[in-house]
């Protein structure tokens, strides 16, 4: 995984997290991420042209995802951001055991496993890791009344986690 990698994967749930309120504005992207204005256009111009999000102009327009974030996966972002994970992922479908040097099959493989391992994970998933997270560091809102013990808990992948309070605490 290159940073160009992450960084889109990152500006993808951004954008999930944001779009209930309308088109994201790149420099929000930008900001949002410690990132220049610059780097988020050309990161959201590759995830423009891989399909995954488009542009909306005008006052207010920014960027909008074209397709639900329960069914853009992370291999879709990575795909779309990185043309050398592209060009991986379609070398290790390629290669034939002939052609295949002894290093080459561990690679392969590991290519194979990981965009298999992202493609299970999609946007809606980590939008919603994210915000259980600040749920746990956020904790209760000041003054809210509690009954009953304090305790939130989720689900990520098929286990149930305790989130808040921390178990350890």
């Amino acid at each position: 995984m290159t940073s160009k990698s992450r960084l889109s994967v990152d500006l993808m749930t951004d954008m999930a997290l944001l779009e209930s309120d309308g088109p994201v504005a790149l420099r929000v992207l930008g900001k949002r991420n410690g990132v220049s204005p610059s780097t988020v256009e050309k990161l959201v111009g590759r995830l423009s042209h891989g399909g995954l999000v488009e542009g909306v102009r005008g006052p207010g327009g920014g960027y909008v995802l074209t397709r639900h974030p329960r069914s853009i996966t992370v291999s879709d972002v990575v795909l779309a951001a990185d043309e050398w994970a592209a060009e991986d992922a379609l070398k290790a479908a390629c290669v034939t055991r002939e052609d295949a040097s002894l290093s080459s099959d561990l690679w392969d493989s590991l290519t194979t496993r990981m965009l298999r391992f992202m493609k299970a994970i999609t946007l809606e998933t980590l939008v919603n890791q994210r915000l259980a997270a600040q749920a746990f560091q956020e904790g209760p809102a000041p003054g809210a009344e509690i009954s009953g013990p304090r305790v939130c808990t989720g689900t990520i992948g098929k286990r149930q986690h305790r989130l808040w309070p921390h178990p350890l605490t």
